[in-house]
């Protein structure tokens, strides 16, 4: 017997009275069912889910940016602040905590408003964190300046997730969840690389501030390309209600 979770994605013999996807996959079950509602996430074409996406990845890349960037230019800030490296790792270790903390607050706000005013915020003070942080010149203030990184930096360790499964069906899924983990990764992985080089020229706070820039860039994009995903269906009868009142109509 099949555990609580468990859904039947494929209908050999065609027996099944679930909706099934058109095209060259007829035996494939449409998992969640969508609605007959043209505004339902999983209707919209396939551009406009890629667009959602598209828009989601920005978000983790900018965002994901902004949180590793300073990792090469820890002994250029700890110089330049006589903070100590236990001080500045430290910081990092509290903004991490706070990755984590932040969902607890923004994942229930997303799912009860909007996640678009979410996203937009987050990235948002994001960019403000950053213009902040090369000023800080005492340990608390740093501190500070961590926790609140973390705290609104939280939806990208959750929030994209559930993103993609709003427009994108149970058989779809794998390969935007697999472009969300390469992005989140990667970003921490190549952000210290380049700002090695930005450092070396420019000088560590610009390190920072492209950081910024970057994260402002991201929002222009965020502001005019991403439609709000929130949608009340009701999974058993198939009715639905209107959509969020903070969606985007295309």
């Amino acid at each position: 017997m099949a555990g609580p979770g468990t859904v039947h994605l494929v209908d050999l013999e065609g027996t099944m009275t679930a909706r099934h996807a058109k095209g060259g996959q007829p035996d494939i079950v449409l998992i969640p069912a969508p609605s007959d509602d043209a505004d339902d996430p999983l209707n919209w074409s396939p551009r406009r889910k890629a667009l959602s996406t598209a828009c989601m990845c920005v978000y983790t890349l900018m965002v994901g940016i902004a949180s590793a960037a300073s990792y090469s230019v820890l002994g250029p800030i700890s110089q330049a602040t006589g903070l100590t490296l236990a001080d500045l790792n430290a910081g990092t270790g509290y903004m991490f905590l706070f990755f984590g903390w932040g969902c607890l607050v923004w994942q229930p706000l997303a799912l009860q408003y909007g996640k678009r005013p979410v996203y937009l915020f987050s990235i948002l003070a994001t960019m403000a964190v950053q213009i902040w942080a090369p000023y800080t010149r005492s340990n608390g203030q740093w501190i500070a300046n961590k926790i609140l990184q973390g705290f609104f930096g939280a939806p990208i360790e959750s929030l994209c997730e559930i993103s993609v499964t709003d427009v994108w069906f149970a058989h779809e899924r794998g390969t935007c969840i697999a472009l969300y983990a390469l992005l989140l990764a990667g970003s921490n992985f190549w952000a210290p690389v380049f700002a090695g080089f930005i450092a070396d020229g420019q000088g560590w706070e610009w390190v920072l501030y492209w950081c910024a820039i970057f994260c402002g860039i991201g929002f222009v994009f965020l502001f005019f390309f991403m439609e709000e995903t929130n949608y009340s269906r009701t999974p058993i009868t198939g009715q639905t209600s209107s959509p969020s009142s903070g969606s985007v109509s295309s």
